[in-house]
């Protein structure tokens, strides 16, 4: 688990938000600065090495509230890295920066909602939210421009709305979870395994509304926007719509291939190392802080099969 510096607005999504702005284009020519290894290669030009969903999502919020940046203070940015950046870079940063810190306050009530949803007491619920809030690194990774946050609350409330369609039996509403689940794929790639469970779900529903014609339609089209626009920007950049920029890591060979995506073969050892830590030694680059290391409330997750 890395630590992230408040400001931290140099990484691979940064860039691509940052030349959407600046040149229309996905490719970073200007801004490859900020991804440094971070970045992904094809025919001789670089693009993201992530999925673009914060990217095009920041974008749209920037141009919406962009006339708003006059009355913004400029962040104190790390001096290591301040002077790569141009006068317009700078301020417009702060503006950004709200994506972040707004889907950090979604996060926390949609965890309030979702554990109602789930029936869990006003104040069990009240303490989960603020558990998961300020005895994690939620708040941190709230500061920085990383997909982290935006894709959790994506997936938050997508699955608020799905839990509560046996109460509601609305598609229409059903319809903005799934495409919530799907901007999240959008954004995180890995989050498509959602999909499984929510299926699953929605099968032993036995509701006749889901399988009317007009109801299939809609859920799909929901879903297919999203990872219609992820297919276009891989046909744009890699030419292909399934070749995602995993495949193309500038610097990193060993990503090039599908089963990279999961490590199958280290799964038990990855899991130690990131419930418990594990030093520079064994991880590289710097010591790996473990999810109970940063969250001990968590350990009490231990006693839920005694309950």
């Amino acid at each position: 688990m890395t630590r992230p510096q408040v400001g931290d607005f140099e990484v691979t999504t940064g860039a691509l938000f940052d030349s959407l702005v600046t040149t229309g284009s996905p490719e970073l020519r200007q801004v490859r600065q900020f991804a440094f290894g971070d970045s992904s290669e094809f025919e001789g030009k670089y693009y993201s090495d992530r999925n673009p969903g914060l990217a095009f999502f920041t974008y749209a919020f920037f141009e919406t509230t962009k006339a708003l940046e006059r009355w913004m203070k400029p962040l104190n940015l790390d001096p290591k890295f301040a002077r790569s950046y141009t006068k317009g870079q700078k301020t417009r940063i702060t503006l950004v920066m709200v994506v972040p810190a707004l889907f950090g306050g979604l996060v926390f009530l949609g965890t309030f909602f979702l554990s109602r949803e789930l029936g869990v007491g006003y104040f069990s619920a009240m303490a989960s939210s603020l558990a998961l809030m300020f005895g994690t690194i939620m708040i941190r990774y709230s500061t920085v421009f990383y997909s982290h946050i935006f894709a959790t609350g994506l997936l938050i409330y997508s699955l608020l709305i799905v839990f509560s369609y046996k109460r509601r039996k609305s598609v229409n509403l059903l319809s903005i979870g799934i495409f919530l689940l799907s901007f999240a794929v959008f954004t995180e790639h890995l989050t498509v395994l959602v999909f499984v469970p929510v299926i699953v779900y929605l099968s032993v529903q036995n509701s006749e509304d889901l399988l009317r014609f007009s109801s299939i339609v809609k859920l799909l089209v929901a879903g297919l926007l999203p990872m219609s626009a992820l297919m276009m920007y891989n046909w744009i950049c890699f030419s292909s719509p399934f070749s995602i920029a995993h495949f193309h890591h500038a610097t990193d060979t060993s990503n090039h291939a599908l089963g990279t995506l999961l490590h199958f073969d280290q799964t038990l050892a990855a899991a130690k190392n990131l419930l418990f830590g594990a030093p520079k030694a064994v991880v590289g680059r710097q010591d790996l802080v473990g999810l109970f290391s940063s969250s001990p409330f968590l350990y009490l997750v231990l006693l839920f099969p005694l309950i």
